[in-house]
């Protein structure tokens, strides 16, 4: 996705994302 970049980004899709794995 868009918001993912390996940072936790999280509140943008309602979940916390930290690394993952295959995609930064």
């Amino acid at each position: 996705g868009v918001t993912d970049h390996g940072a936790a980004t999280l509140g943008r899709r309602g979940h916390p994302r930290r690394h993952l794995p295959g995609r930064r």
